[in-house]
């Protein structure tokens, strides 16, 4: 049951070069801003299966298979439900995170990835 709570996120954050996925007591997930690809609202998701994941008392959690914008996909899932999602494409992974204000979040992270393209270029 402590593994379990250990792993539940907690909050996803903006840092200056990446996307820190906060979780209960384990370190956090990192995703660098350099390995995005796309971000994009996706609302509520539907046809959760779990390949290797945790849903229950403390959140849902870990590799899915889901439909998501229509397709079925492979996603890593932090969340403490399946509403208000955001999917985040990197080069190797296909992440939803669900926060409470989904498409602000989207909007700050894709303003946070451009910044720091930006400085990386100059």
């Amino acid at each position: 049951m402590l593994l379990a709570y250990a792993y539940t996120p907690v909050a996803a954050e903006l840092k200056g070069s990446c996307l820190a996925i906060r979780r209960a007591l384990a370190p956090p997930v990192v995703i660098d801003y350099s390995s995005v690809e796309e971000v994009i609202y996706v609302g509520e998701v539907r046809g959760l299966a779990r390949v290797f994941a945790v849903g229950g008392l403390f959140g849902v959690y870990g590799r899915f298979s889901a439909t998501v914008l229509g397709r079925t996909m492979d996603v890593y899932l932090y969340s403490r439900g399946s509403k208000n999602c955001v999917l985040i494409r990197t080069r190797g992974k296909n992440i939803l995170v669900a926060v409470e204000n989904p498409l602000e979040f989207a909007q700050a992270l894709n303003r946070a990835i451009a910044r720091h393209r930006e400085l990386g270029s100059s």
